[in-house]
């Protein structure tokens, strides 16, 4: 009778680890584990050895035995896990000041608002002064609200010309944290050359694609190079093993078609 797939991602109840072992999944890396494993399933050598007669299971016994196993699988990209809680824990050691976020909102709002009720408060003076000038009354209260109208005409020009510079300000610097964004991801190691690494995976310098340790790695990056190893150290040599494949150095990463 067919193993039962089990659609949790549940590891068996085992040993304890060893201390200094590999590190067990996070919660949040669990649907990435489920998302490598999708991938390694779509492998055109895996998809080639379930469609053939007399396959030892089929791809949802080969699921439920991965997402049972998840732990020791996972373990084979040990280094790689390592450094993305490592990148993870150094993002979160500087958390911004409190309060923060309110005192650049209401400098935000300080900018936006400052031209507008400097504008309007020139518009009522300017009128009120010269009105008394026309009426010709109250000479000396006409001139003061003439006076007080340009000035904070003045001041609606200053604080408009202020909040331009910053908006032209903000916009290039976001014009060019996006390009630099878009060049990243062109070398990033979604977009690097497979052909830099290793057969399994690995940069030239052995700790996965392009070198799970280097320093300054984002958070972002550190998570795509361990998707990488799980998958080329982790996933594909199981699923090889349990189906009988024997799979060359050139095993490319697994098709966009759908698993069956």
């Amino acid at each position: 009778m067919d193993e039962p797939v089990r659609p949790a991602l549940v590891d068996e109840p085992g040993p304890p680890a060893p201390a200094g072992g590999p590190a067990p999944l996070a919660p949040e890396d669990r649907a990435a584990f489920e998302r490598a494993l999708r991938e390694a399933l779509r492998a055109p050598e895996v998809r080639a050895a379930l469609g053939r007669p007399g396959a030892p299971c089929t791809a949802g016994e080969l699921r439920g035995r991965a997402l049972a196993a998840a732990g020791s699988l996972a373990a084979e990209a040990a280094p790689e896990y390592a450094a993305l809680l490592e990148a993870r824990s150094g993002a979160a050691a500087d958390p911004p000041p409190p309060g923060g976020e309110g005192v650049r909102a209401l400098a935000a709002a300080l900018v936006v608002l400052t031209p507008l009720l400097s504008a309007a408060a020139a518009v009522i003076f300017l009128l009120l002064g010269y009105g008394l000038r026309l009426a010709d009354v109250a000479r000396t209260p006409a001139d003061t609200l003439v006076g007080t109208g340009w000035t904070a005409a003045a001041v609606a020009a200053l604080a408009g010309l202020a909040a331009g510079g910053g908006l032209a300000f903000t916009a290039a610097r976001h014009r060019a944290t996006g390009q630099g964004a878009t060049g990243q991801d062109a070398t990033g190691p979604d977009g690097a050359d497979l052909a830099a690494r290793g057969p399994d995976g690995h940069g030239p310098d052995g700790h996965g694609p392009g070198g799970a340790a280097a320093p300054g790695r984002s958070a972002a990056q550190a998570h795509a190079a361990w998707e990488e190893a799980l998958l080329r150290r982790g996933l594909l040599p199981w699923l090889h093993r349990e189906l009988g494949v024997t799979a060359g150095p050139a095993t490319a990463h697994p098709s966009t078609s759908t698993v069956p």
